[in-house]
Order: structure tokens, then sequence, then C-alpha cells
């Protein structure tokens, strides 16, 4: 089944963190940072989005607003993982991306 949408989605900016005119930080949804929730965005066409829900999360983030259930918006962005230590290692190895 297949539901055309009124909007073009676009894929996630890899530097919104860094961008706090565009995705300001907004608040917390269970545990992880909101960005631009509230704010009118664009599509990939220039467009409001019809939605407001902004950006959830820090090292995998969702923009819920471009999200059109065809599963791009599955796609996995990630910021920064922890890998537990080995054994006998003093912290966690922090890598980012």
């Amino acid at each position: 089944m297949t539901i055309e949408v009124d909007y073009k989605s676009k894929a996630i900016d890899p530097d919104f963190m860094n961008k706090p005119d565009e995705y300001p930080p907004t608040g917390e949804h269970q545990t992880h940072k909101v960005f631009a929730e509230g704010k009118n965005r664009p599509d990939a066409d220039g467009k409001p989005y019809p939605t407001a829900l902004g950006v959830h999360g820090t090292h995998v983030a969702v923009d819920w607003d471009s999200c059109i259930a065809d599963g791009a918006c599955n796609a996995i962005v990630l910021f920064e993982t922890c890998i537990p230590p080995l054994r006998n290692a003093p912290q966690p190895q922090r890598f980012v991306f």
C-alpha cells in the first residue's frame, strides 16, 4: 500500500547540533534531547513540513518531520558511540563521527 504525501522528505542534517538558529534545543523526551520541536522547518522543496515534531536524539537522531513511513527516516544517523572497556581498561573508548 502506498500513500502519497504533500511534502518532499529530506535527509537529516548531520551538522544540526551546530546550527542552533535552525535547530534550537527545545526540550527532552524520554531522556533524550529534542531540537526544533514546534519550529516550522522546510522540506526538500522549501515548503514547510506539515508537522513540527523536531529532531530527537544526539547519539542517534531521527527527524520525525521528514518521516513519511518509507523507511528513510529509519536510517540511523550515528554521531557518537561508546564501546565498553576491555578487561582492565580504565574507561570506555569514545568515538565521534
